[in-house]
């Protein structure tokens, strides 16, 4: 995903430099906190917010652009990249699950066919997954008539 220690560093040098226009300290804070929520639609949002707002080519704006321009699409992103604990890690990797399309795709009935996926673990793929942006099957049996 995106460098959020570059991306704060960059605020900071912005915040200093706009600190007397609440206007751009408001936007800067926005946008700060979208970076912190990882959701990268809304990053891009604020991000051009901000843009407009300063209305100029920055060198902290073209960095943090640089940054956002090399974001992998989400689906493609590896559970290498989620943070995940150990033990959720290993149960999906040992299941063969390797990137986010993955585990879009599975359906209520494919999570309970994961070897070792409790509750937990599954909340918290659930929990990375709504910080992307998306949606998973709920865990358990789909309750549809066929």
């Amino acid at each position: 995903m995106y460098n959020r220690v570059k991306i704060m560093m960059e605020i900071g040098k912005l915040e200093v430099r706009f600190e007397e226009d609440s206007k751009v300290i408001e936007e800067l804070s926005n946008f700060c906190d979208k970076v912190c929520k990882n959701d990268i639609l809304q990053v891009a949002i604020a991000f051009g917010r901000l843009q407009a707002r300063i209305g100029e080519k920055s060198e902290e704006l073209q960095t943090i652009n640089c940054i956002l321009a090399n974001v992998q699409p989400v689906l493609d992103i590896s559970i290498d990249d989620l943070e995940l604990t150990v033990r959720t890690y290993n149960t999906l990797y040992r299941n063969q699950i390797r990137d986010v399309k993955q585990i879009t795709e599975m359906s209520s009935e494919d999570w309970t066919k994961v070897n070792n996926l409790g509750v937990k673990s599954y909340a918290e793929i659930a929990e990375k997954m709504h910080k992307l942006g998306l949606e998973i099957a709920p865990f358990g049996k789909s309750t549809e008539v066929s």
